[in-house]
């Protein structure tokens, strides 16, 4: 990380805000030492879909926003360490407290895949109406260009129709499209995953959202690796990370492009801790903004603000008003409320990630794992709060709550239930 973001990362995005810094060794081998209590409390063997939740946020959100801010220069080193020591509380909270789910915390009802089939037909068809009725299509093509022009479009979009847009765009991109390409990979026809695929790109083309790009992506390298292990070991699943990241520079670097570096290390390794320091810094000599622009601002009756929370850091770091800096709980539970603002969020993260794994008790591991990368890689930058709708967790519990529990063609083996573990088979495709 720290060497990426001094020699790349730093060079090519400095007009952002991304200014390098030696590190304060004594502080980084804090940072490093609280990195490493992370690491041994992660299950070392993936066994229910809270051990995969902990993987996940610890490798892309928890272990970035330790480390980076010892080395981005936005905020002064003894800032940059309450970071870091926040970042780590924090991670370390979720992943001890993931191993104790409720297991009863929300009723499952199975449905028929006909059933379920049907609904997702439905909704994807007035989805796609709406959005192309809306806002057109143009299909887009993955550079960055192309990307802030349709981000451009997509906000005007969403000015002039209104918030439905952005709701049905999360809803589609984050959890029904994926459920049609998992279903395509485990027992369904093959032809859902050319669906499922086409689906993705047209919400790439209408909003710039690389992220629903990525989703695919993951759920073909999840189930590649469990169809090579059976059984997932963190170290396994750190060293493919690890080594995917690397191949995106070296593509990178051959191609001299940036794209791929930007969408996997800058924004998914880099960003989860480099825009925290901007939120501490910023918000260690103003009033906090007290969630101004949520539903939960009932205590403030007119805002002390003329922007919302992720334009006024954009705005700090750039000096441009127009960038949009959302992040993840961390910095946007300090900005609205503190440290308190973080323990807020904190615990409404664990309720989400509760009710997940309590509604999906008695689905494949490999199919729920799959189903919840979407929502999981988007609290990198958006608070539990907002996610719990905008980013389809809701939708994500209620979904696995009435998936089918059997017809996956998993194995013949027990499926996976949240208060045991899963079984070491493949993936039958």
């Amino acid at each position: 990380m720290h060497e990426v973001y001094r020699l790349i990362i730093s060079p090519q995005f400095g007009y952002l805000g991304e200014v390098y810094r030696t590190p304060s060794w004594p502080y980084l081998a804090l940072s490093l030492g609280l990195i490493v209590c992370l690491y041994f409390l992660l299950p070392a063997t993936l066994g229910n879909i809270s051990d995969f939740i902990a993987w996940i946020l610890s490798l892309v959100l928890f272990i970035p926003a330790i480390a980076v801010p010892q080395f981005t220069g936005i905020a002064a080193p003894e800032l940059s360490i309450i970071v870091s020591l926040t970042a780590g509380v924090c991670g370390i909270a979720i992943v001890v407290l993931l191993r104790f789910p409720p297991s009863n915390m929300v009723p499952v009802f199975p449905a028929s895949f006909a059933v379920v089939q049907t609904a997702i037909a439905l909704i994807s068809i007035a989805t796609y109406v709406y959005l192309l009725s809306v806002s057109g299509l143009a299909l887009a093509s993955p550079n960055l260009d192309d990307v802030y022009a349709i981000r451009d479009g997509y906000r005007q979009t969403v000015a002039e129709s209104g918030a439905l847009i952005g709701y049905l765009v999360r809803l589609q991109g984050n959890v029904i499209n994926p459920l049609i390409l998992i279903r395509g990979l485990y027992g369904g026809p093959k032809w859902l995953l050319a669906v499922g695929l086409i689906g993705q790109w047209l919400i790439y083309s209408i909003t710039g959202f690389k992220t629903v790009l990525l989703s695919g992506f993951a759920i073909f390298a999840i189930a590649l690796l469990f169809r090579l292990y059976g059984s997932l070991r963190l170290s396994t699943f750190i060293g493919y990370f690890a080594g995917f990241s690397i191949l995106a520079l070296v593509i990178d670097k051959l191609t001299a492009s940036m794209f791929l570096s930007t969408v996997f290390i800058y924004r998914t390794l880099l960003m989860p801790g480099t825009l925290p320091s901007a939120y501490f810094d910023y918000f260690s000599h103003r009033e906090f903004y007290k969630w101004e622009d949520s539903v939960i601002s009932f205590w403030s009756s007119s805002s002390n603000h003329n922007s919302s929370l992720s334009y006024l850091i954009g705005q700090y770091m750039t000096g441009n008003s127009e960038v949009s800096a959302n992040s993840h709980l961390i910095a946007d539970g300090y900005g609205n409320f503190g440290f308190l603002g973080v323990a807020i969020e904190l615990i409404v993260l664990l309720l989400i990630l509760f009710a997940l794994a309590s509604s999906a008790r008695g689905l494949p591991l490999p199919v729920i794992c799959s189903l919840s990368i979407a929502p999981l890689f988007a609290l990198i930058n958006s608070s539990p709060i907002t996610s719990i709708i905008s980013n389809g967790f809701l939708a994500l519990i209620i979904c696995c709550a009435v998936l089918p529990r059997a017809g996956w063609r998993y194995s013949d083996q027990p499926i996976y239930g949240p208060t045991h573990a899963s079984p070491s088979t493949s993936v039958t495709f």
